[in-house]
């Protein structure tokens, strides 16, 4: 599913009951056609984003319907079926559905920032690259969720047989309008072991686009430098265990911007599938003692 199902959702939600039906707008009416076009394109199943998976669930049947040729039962079963979708949405139960799902961005900040804490606990310097992967616009909108994950496996698992001084990674998958599904991936090296954050990140990048025949694109955000601490947000580059400023930024501004909500990639992501990951800590038994100072 697509942002054509949250735009046929939103109508929903927003409309009264009188007004609520096919016809209703020419809007509305496009993005109800869309989002019945795309029914084609899916399996029928449960997606992370609760709406989305009532909305599939209730307009299956009509995947193969043309809203501007129905007859007028037709017509009336799918202004029936509009009105229903606007009843569960008002149900206390998939109210907090949503609200479950939009507080995971929360709950991933938190297991975020604690996971740095712990690896600074085994680092007292580390070097943080922040690469955006994705593909061209030619064939970005043909990139499905089970490809991109794929290729962000087969990626990472390169990265981390190509650069032995890599610490850890951290990645997110996110859905845009031109970008169509892309990755932000944060790879943490040994800042007593590698320098030069700009061209490692741009040699990473070129590992990605070096993989596949297919067009593919990214974006090195270490050269951006500038930009970032313009924007008060520069959490990147070299960060030392004792560096409590760029530490905050690290965790208020770059981790926050990888957590935050994603609608549209919730309803293309299936039901116990994730959108933000992260390589494990290191062992135990290295968590401990005194904390290194060099």
């Amino acid at each position: 599913m697509t942002i054509h199902a949250l735009k046929v959702i939103q109508y929903v939600q927003n409309s009264s009951i009188r007004h609520l039906r096919v016809n209703m707008s020419e809007c509305f009416d496009e993005a109800l056609a869309l989002a019945l076009n795309d029914l084609k394109y899916t399996d029928g199943k449960p997606v992370a984003h609760p709406l989305v998976s009532r909305f599939i669930k209730l307009f299956w049947g009509y995947r193969n319907k043309d809203i501007y040729n129905l007859t007028w039962i037709e017509r009336q079963r799918l202004d029936d079926t509009l009105l229903e979708l606007r009843e569960i949405f008002s149900r206390p139960l998939c109210k907090k559905a949503f609200h479950n799902a939009m507080r995971g961005n929360k709950r991933n900040h938190e297991s975020l920032v604690q996971y740095m804490d712990k690896l600074f606990e085994c680092h007292a310097k580390l070097l943080i690259v922040r690469l955006d992967i994705h593909y061209a616009e030619s064939i970005s909108n043909d990139i499905t969720f089970d490809k991109a994950v794929k290729d962000r496996t087969d990626y990472i698992n390169a990265v981390k047989r190509k650069y032995n001084h890599l610490v850890s990674y951290i990645w997110k998958m996110e859905c845009g309008r031109k970008r169509g599904i892309h990755h932000h991936l944060i790879f943490i090296f040994n800042g007593h072991k590698v320098q030069s954050d700009i061209t490692l990140c741009r040699q990473l990048g070129e590992d990605w686009k070096s993989m596949s025949d297919e067009p593919r694109t990214y974006y090195n955000c270490n050269a951006d430098k500038h930009k970032y601490e313009y924007w008060k947000s520069y959490g990147i580059g070299k960060v030392t265990y004792n560096d409590s400023d760029k530490r905050y930024v690290l965790k208020d501004k770059v981790i926050s911007y990888l957590t935050k909500n994603d609608e549209e990639m919730l309803a293309l992501t299936p039901l116990g599938c994730r959108v933000v990951g992260k390589s494990q800590l290191p062992a135990t038994k290295q968590l401990g003692g005194r904390r290194r100072e060099y």
